[in-house]
């Protein structure tokens, strides 16, 4: 069996043709070259994806050194829910501090609300209802009603 398999290989051009070394060497540059470009892929990819984390860590810092409770379960929570973000979590999360920083005491009335309504705790309260500057998404995700 394995001396007609090397007859037929020795009838095809491209393994005793006159052009065999060169489709070889062309096959395997045309190889190494995807290779190289996956790999190149696949280090721009994580490298993206490291600074979308470095900038979910800074905007979440941002976020708790409000020192409220509310914003701290809002942060903490996100912190759960993405641990490695995307580029539209990233923009929904910049538009939640910028609104925060802008009126830190914005989940305060509701929490308190929700904590007399509910008779619970902050942290249960600030699960259920979360004013709308929460995005819709993350809302959804988090299991809060509105």
């Amino acid at each position: 069996m394995s001396k007609m398999i090397w007859r037929w290989m020795a009838d095809r051009p491209w393994v005793n043709g006159p052009f065999a070394r060169e489709t070889w060497c062309v096959g395997l540059a045309l190889a190494l070259l995807g290779t190289g470009l996956v790999m190149l892929e696949r280090h721009r990819s994580d490298e993206l994806q490291e600074r979308r984390n470095r900038e979910q860590l800074g905007l979440l810092e941002a976020l708790t050194s409000l020192q409220r409770a509310a914003v701290l379960e809002v942060a903490t929570a996100w912190r759960l829910s993405y641990p490695e973000p995307s580029e539209d979590r990233l923009a929904e999360l910049r538009d939640l501090v910028r609104q925060l920083q802008a009126d830190p005491g914005a989940l305060d009335a509701p929490v308190a609300q929700a904590g007399h309504i509910y008779g619970l705790c902050d942290a249960q309260a600030a699960r259920r209802a979360l004013p709308s500057i929460i995005p819709p998404a993350a809302a959804e995700e988090w299991g809060v009603t509105r």
